[in-house]
C-alpha cells in the first residue's frame, strides 16, 4: 500500500480531538485524522506492535499533533521515543498543549518538536 498523507493526533481529551475535527473541516483539510489517545497507544501505532501490531508502520503520518499531558506515556515521552526511532525521527511533530511552562518547553526543544503551541481556548482560535 501507498503511503497517504494523514494526520495522526495524539490527544485524551474528547473535547479536543472534536474541536480539531471541526477546525480541519471548517479550514478544508481534507487528510485523514487518526486518534490514539494515550502515549502507550501512540507508540504501539508509530512502531506498529501490541494492539497496533497488523498495522504498517512504514506508512507514517505526515505530521503528528501531540498533547503533553497523557496518560501512561507522556508527551515528552512519546516524543522521545519518536525521535530516537531511526524509522519516526523525521516526522514533523507538533505539540499542542495548555502547558506553557518553560520546562515542558525546553524537554520538548531538547527532542526536535518541530513546533510548540499553546491550546487556543476557542474555536475560533484554533
Amino acid at each position: 500500500m501507498a503511503n497517504e498523507n494523514y494526520v495522526l493526533l495524539v490527544e485524551d481529551n474528547p473535547d479536543d480531538v472534536t474541536l480539531t475535527r471541526i477546525a480541519f473541516r471548517k479550514a478544508g483539510v481534507i487528510n485523514r485524522l487518526d486518534v490514539v489517545w494515550d502515549g502507550v497507544e501512540a507508540t504501539e501505532y508509530l512502531f506498529g506492535n501490541g494492539r497496533y501490531a497488523d498495522r504498517d508502520p512504514v506508512n507514517k503520518p505526515s505530521v503528528i499533533l501531540l498533547d503533553l499531558k497523557l496518560p501512561l506515556l507522556n508527551g515528552v515521552q512519546v516524543l522521545k521515543a519518536i525521535r530516537e526511532n531511526v524509522k519516526t525521527k523525521d516526522i514533523p511533530v507538533i505539540v499542542l498543549t495548555s502547558s506553557m511552562e518553560a520546562s515542558d518547553q525546553r524537554a520538548c526543544q531538547h527532542y526536535g518538536v518541530t513546533e510548540y503551541l499553546q491550546k487556543p481556548g476557542s474555536l475560533s482560535k484554533f
